[in-house]
């Protein structure tokens, strides 16, 4: 199971951090919900660090941690090369409108 949280670990706290500091920016971007103010968006991306901290503190990633840490790390790459190709198109949408 360490492999499994770790990747969710890497994945969900890469995935939180745009979001949570675009929040903090008074920025306003989508959420899985639809269009969503600055303040929903610190929420999101809160959540989803929180999520992530969680789920690397289950992982008891101390018993393997070179695993451990090799499968964060693949769910953080996967989780920012997802969101570098999603993030733009979202962003000329926006601007087309």
């Amino acid at each position: 199971m360490v492999i499994v949280w770790c990747f969710l670990a890497g994945l969900f706290m890469v995935y939180g951090l745009p979001y949570f500091i675009g929040g903090i920016r008074g920025k306003a971007h989508p959420t899985p919900f639809g269009s969503s103010s600055p303040q929903a968006n610190v929420v999101w991306g809160w959540l989803a660090l929180v999520l992530g901290a969680i789920w690397l503190h289950l992982s008891h990633n101390h018993l393997h941690p070179v695993r451990g840490s090799i499968f964060f790390a693949v769910g953080a790459l996967i989780a920012a090369f997802v969101m570098a190709d999603l993030w733009p198109k979202q962003a000329t949408r926006r601007s087309r409108k």
